[in-house]
């Protein structure tokens, strides 16, 4: 199944605005020999300690938390483009996305009067696990407003209504951070830090700069 992103697109189908990338390794090329050596060698090292932690920490994780740990950007009501982009990776990649988009129905509970269907109850429990991934990247203020829905589909629902209208707003902000940022005072790493940021958010969603 192809990934889709909060509106309904294939991402898969969509490719990169070639102006955003182009103008961003235009940046890059104008830093200095010394300022790139710096940046990666921070990045580097950033990177290789955050590795090792995570690796450590993960090995004693159960399944059903791994998700929390995969997603550092918990929901709030500014950032649902981003908390949204790596949510969906997480899930596609474990093969839940069937659970999410509703395709994969609900076992019947009974096999007959009085006799529990197996299959049932291990649908219900691999529901609730993604529920509970669901609940565990939330703020409080967000997962109190879903609380009552008892599956996943139900969940993602939920949120997607709540931000549908946040999430075309924060297209329009974005395109107008690319568009308009000015270097001014900051220094030229920051600068194409910032302007990267919105090209990648957008991208993240299969929009376009402009």
């Amino acid at each position: 199944m192809a990934k889709r992103n909060a509106y309904g697109q294939n991402l898969q189908e969509r490719a990169p605005d070639p102006y955003c990338k182009a103008f961003v390794h235009q940046l890059v090329r104008s830093l200095s020999p010394y300022e790139i050596g710096v940046e990666k060698s921070a990045q580097t090292t950033s990177s290789s300690s955050s590795g090792s932690a995570q690796s450590s920490s993960m090995t004693s994780i159960p399944s059903y938390q791994m998700l929390n740990y995969s997603l550092p950007v918990k929901l709030d009501r500014t950032n649902y483009i981003l908390w949204r982009s790596q949510i969906d990776n997480v899930i596609f990649a474990n093969g839940f996305e069937d659970f999410i988009d509703g395709t994969s129905v609900c076992p019947e509970k009974e096999l007959r009067p009085g006799e529990i269907n197996p299959a049932f109850v291990a649908w219900r429990r691999q529901d609730r696990t993604i529920l509970s991934w669901i609940y565990s990247s939330l703020t409080p203020g967000i997962m109190a407003q879903i609380i009552g829905h008892n599956s996943s589909h139900s969940a993602w629902n939920a949120l997607e209504k709540i931000f549908s209208s946040c999430s075309r707003a924060r297209i329009m902000q974005l395109r107008l951070e690319f568009q308009s940022t000015k270097k001014g005072s900051m220094s030229m790493i920051d600068y194409i830090m910032k302007v990267k940021g919105a090209a990648d958010s957008l991208a993240a969603i299969g929009r376009t700069c402009f």
